[in-house]
């Protein structure tokens, strides 16, 4: 009985230590749904293959399948908030290698075109 008594103080004393789990990172929060949607598109881009890959761009900019592999080799994401004008978008996207996420390979400006209630890739250069 009395192990069991022991178990149980143990127990809530690591309830009460680890708390409620509310510490822990916050998703990123946007003004407004279009810049929520840019954001997913570029930093889901370097994930994404075959087909998935495809739908991130508009019809006559998808890349050729070798430069594809190279998307892949890289971690996006925007410098800034893009700016939106319209329908059309334009954004300084940081790149860095999957392989080193913390070293850099410098910025570039992508262009955007939203596309029924969706955003793609316009225009994507890479370093």
């Amino acid at each position: 009985m009395r192990s069991v008594l022991w178990t149980a103080l143990l127990c809530m004393g690591l309830v009460v230590l680890s708390g409620c789990g509310g510490g822990g990172m916050q998703a990123p929060t946007y003004a407004n749904d279009d810049l929520k949607q840019l954001h997913t598109l570029v930093n889901d881009l370097g994930e994404s293959s075959g087909h998935d890959f495809n739908r991130h761009f508009v019809k006559a900019s998808v890349p050729a399948r070798s430069t594809q592999v190279k998307f892949r080799q890289l971690i996006f994401s925007f410098a800034s908030d893009p700016t939106i004008t319209g329908n059309d978008a334009v954004g300084k996207v940081k790149i860095a290698s999957s392989n080193d996420p913390n070293k850099s390979l410098g910025e570039k400006d992508w262009k955007f075109v939203k596309e029924g209630t969706g955003w793609k890739i316009k225009e994507a250069q890479l370093p």
